[in-house]
């Protein structure tokens, strides 16, 4: 088995894209942070399938996965076996501009995972991101127009950054193209934020992190802006690709088409599908049917994504 974290994801993703490719099939599992939101969603005997799916739906909305496992099972031809190769996942909603994710935590969910030795530190440190489409759209705007900061976060550090835009003002009066200013990088602003500021403020400018304690203005040409600009689009894209994180494994699982086996995951496919695909639909819909209710009489259930 491979453990994956968010610090080893990047440099396992291509031996994770090789296998899925390669698979036969692929067995899943997850963990989350709870099973149910309210007494009132509770299933009952007398629960037929879309009031069944309404009340997973209201618990799905406010859980999350904590981890999830993927074994990849690739047939070794003429030998009637196959090789397995297991990927553990920690996965942890990571929070950038507006996408925030709140959820909830139920206390026996916790207490089953600390009986099973699940790493919290992992989960909260080191937990891969995701994202849904939604949540991808709305990052994507953001980046485009470089209003990740929060509106708290801008009041607040509007006082810092206007001090900052002060000293910039007065040495631009006088400065050369090429010329070069040191400031002080206040601790209150994120680096993401004060560049973003600095450059909407100044086009004449661009601005980089010399080191944790100073950011650095340089006066350019509009022709060395463009080419940087350039790069600076690589650098979002990183960015929009360290969000994705796991998303990108599940366009893996959709893209290549591979049977997906698992027991009693009604849920854990529900969690998917809100998670990594768009949110739940308010009422059950032919596609997402098909994706949750094609079950095996034994309780396994195989699903096409």
């Amino acid at each position: 088995m491979v453990e994956v974290l968010k610090s080893s994801f990047e440099d396992l993703f291509p031996i994770i894209e090789t296998c899925i490719r390669e698979s036969s099939f692929v067995a899943f599992d997850t963990e989350f942070t709870g099973l149910t939101a309210d007494s009132s969603n509770t299933e009952t005997l007398f629960d037929d399938g879309p009031a069944r799916y309404a009340k997973k739906r209201r618990d799905v909305q406010q859980f999350i996965m904590v981890q999830i496992g993927l074994s990849a099972f690739i047939e070794i031809p003429h030998e009637n076996r196959y090789r397995v190769h297991t990927f553990n996942f920690y996965v942890y909603p990571g929070s950038f501009g507006s996408v925030n994710v709140k959820f909830l935590c139920q206390a026996s969910a916790l207490e089953f995972l600390c009986r099973h030795n699940f790493d919290f530190n992992k989960f909260i440190y080191d937990g891969i991101s995701y994202l849904n489409e939604e949540q991808e759209k709305v990052l994507c705007n953001e980046i485009e127009e470089l209003s990740v900061a929060t509106d708290a976060e801008c009041d607040y550090d509007e006082i810092t950054v206007q001090e900052i835009s002060s000293k910039i003002s007065e040495w631009l009066a006088t400065a050369k193209n090429e010329d070069k200013l040191v400031l002080e990088k206040p601790p209150s602003v994120s680096d993401y934020v004060l560049h973003s500021q600095l450059r909407q403020r100044f086009p004449a400018i661009w601005t980089i992190s010399v080191d944790r304690l100073h950011v650095q203005c340089a006066k350019i040409t509009e022709e060395k802006k463009s080419i940087i600009l350039k790069e600076h689009e690589m650098e979002n894209e990183r960015v929009l690709n360290s969000m994705l994180g796991f998303t990108r494994v599940f366009r893996l699982l959709v893209k290549h088409r591979k049977p997906i086996v698992g027991h009693n995951c009604f849920m854990d496919l529900m969690l998917m599908y809100d998670k990594f695909y768009r949110p739940l639909p308010g009422t059950i819909i032919k596609p997402l049917a098909a994706i949750l209710f094609l079950m095996f009489v034994n309780r396994f259930s195989v699903v096409f994504l």
